[in-house]
């Protein structure tokens, strides 16, 4: 066989047809069906109560609830966002804070409280991962304490991606890399709760009492929504 005379030419070549066939492929694999066009419109203020079992809605206190974002990346990242403070019957307050963005891939995943609370002055420590149960379903949550000047407030907050809920920020690539090889873009939420308390153990059993009074108040489409589904959240990815 005669040897080629244009090697760089050749070389050039099979360059090019190799960057062609991944290009080709990148587009064949590029995610394009939407699971939250398939599960129907999700609207956080219609699916979250504003008063159940003992807890009622307290409108005065709403400032209390830190912004997980300013308001400008607030609507380039989150479909939709909602920001409560509840108050019980003795007078303790629940702050409540959901971010919900129908697109979970690239640049538009939900950002952690850790970073979001420390870009606005405090300070986070106690940070740890816990497994809450809430009826058959087993959530992969995290607490952390958030801190400045006087103010101390416990967090328990936990992110969906699809039907998982994860612990960590490789358990959102891996989510959103197992739907994007389906050929699926996958929804999800950052759900977070906060009291403000130095006393963190009670601060935290307050705020499991909420989250499981809220949990039964909902209908079993809203617990899949904000909590996932029983046999994927049993499963959560680490």
């Amino acid at each position: 066989m005669p040897a080629f005379k244009n090697k760089p030419l050749v070389r050039a070549t099979i360059a090019l047809m190799f960057m062609l066939m991944a290009s080709g492929m990148a587009i064949a694999l590029r995610p394009s069906v939407h699971v939250q066009a398939a599960e129907g419109r999700f609207v956080l203020k219609d699916a979250v109560p504003s008063q159940f079992a003992g807890w009622r809605l307290d409108e005065r206190q709403a400032a209390l609830v830190v912004n997980p974002q300013q308001s400008v990346m607030l609507s380039q990242i989150y479909s939709d966002v909602l920001m409560r403070t509840y108050v019980n019957a003795e007078g303790r307050r629940v702050m409540l804070s959901i971010s919900y963005g129908s697109d979970q891939t690239g640049r538009l995943r939900v950002h952690r409280p850790e970073s979001c609370y420390v870009a606005q002055g405090f300070r986070i420590d106690d940070a740890e991962k816990r497994a809450l149960r809430f009826g058959s379903v087993d959530v992969a949550a995290n607490r952390l304490v958030a801190h400045a000047g006087a103010r101390v407030e416990p967090i328990t907050y936990w992110i969906r991606v699809g039907s998982k809920t994860v612990h960590s920020l490789l358990g959102q690539r891996l989510a959103q890399l197992s739907y994007g090889l389906s050929g699926s873009i996958p929804d999800g939420l950052i759900f977070r709760v906060s009291s403000i308390g130095a006393g963190k153990a009670d601060e935290f059993a307050l705020q499991q009492e909420f989250l499981l009074a809220l949990y039964n108040a909902m209908s079993p489409d809203s617990r899949v929504r904000f909590f996932g589904e029983p046999a994927a959240a049993a499963a959560s990815i680490q």
